[in-house]
């Protein structure tokens, strides 16, 4: 389990916060596997009806940790704790709440489309910087994208690498509603209690019937894992890495 990744069970509610405020809430591959672990811990353990996952005041996440993607890039792999985290992502049967405060970057954004609920505040902001990274959609983003927003909205972000504020997020359907940073938490887990009482058949049963691509969702992360991967090897990537490494330093 990751030091930087907080988990926290209250009745039938699990609450999963990303803590690594020094980097921005950076993602490693640890982390990843250490949310896939109690996501999946959530299917079979009794009592747990809901899952948050939220970052901390005035962040939600920076993305991947370009460090990791710098060493993925030079060993020719990809992390298998990324690929739990997608595939947990794309078959979770318990509803899943996303609280984004500040800035949600790659990962941070792509996760929103596969969220039930999804609450910002006015200071969030949603980008996939992938193309200017060398890079291209994961999390099966190239399909739940234009999916929800339309093709022109999803190629303006996945593409031109256009930010949205929360406002654009909720116009594009993928945020349902803005909340003020100091009610957030409270308000994300109060609909999780609503949720919570209502009887758990009823609630896997209308997630199964809202979601019924699950196969095709797959099938699509394995697809972009397959080219995402190609491009972490390309010039373009190495040279914007070790760019935006030499900026950190």
């Amino acid at each position: 389990m990751s030091d930087n990744i907080s988990i926290s069970v209250n009745e039938t509610i699990q609450h999963i916060q990303i803590c690594r405020a020094d980097k921005m809430n950076a993602f490693t591959d640890e982390m990843y596997q250490s949310v896939a672990t109690a996501l999946k811990k959530s299917h079979k353990a009794d009592g747990i009806k809901v899952n948050l996952i939220s970052g901390v005041p005035g962040c939600f996440t920076a993305g991947n940790d370009i460090s990791d993607f710098y060493t993925y890039a030079e060993k020719g792999n990809f992390s298998p704790g990324i690929i739990d985290f997608l595939t947990t992502l794309g078959t979770l049967d318990m509803p899943l709440i996303l609280a984004i405060d500040g800035p949600a970057i790659g990962i941070g954004t792509t996760m929103a489309f596969h969220a039930d609920l999804v609450y910002a505040t006015p200071e969030a902001i949603f980008a996939t910087p992938f193309a200017d990274l060398g890079l291209t959609p994961e999390a099966a983003s190239s399909y739940l994208m234009p999916k929800t927003m339309g093709h022109a909205r999803a190629y303006e972000m996945l593409a031109l690498g256009e930010k949205y504020s929360a406002k654009d997020a909720c116009r594009a359907g993928f945020v349902n509603k803005i909340i003020p940073s100091d009610e957030l938490i409270s308000h994300s887990l109060n609909i999780a209690k609503k949720l919570s009482k209502k009887p758990e058949s009823s609630l896997l049963a209308t997630k199964q019937l809202l979601k019924t691509e699950q196969e095709y969702i797959l099938t699509v992360m394995e697809k972009e894992v397959e080219i995402f991967t190609k491009q972490l090897q390309s010039k373009e990537a190495k040279a914007a890495f070790s760019s935006f490494l030499n900026k950190t330093k």
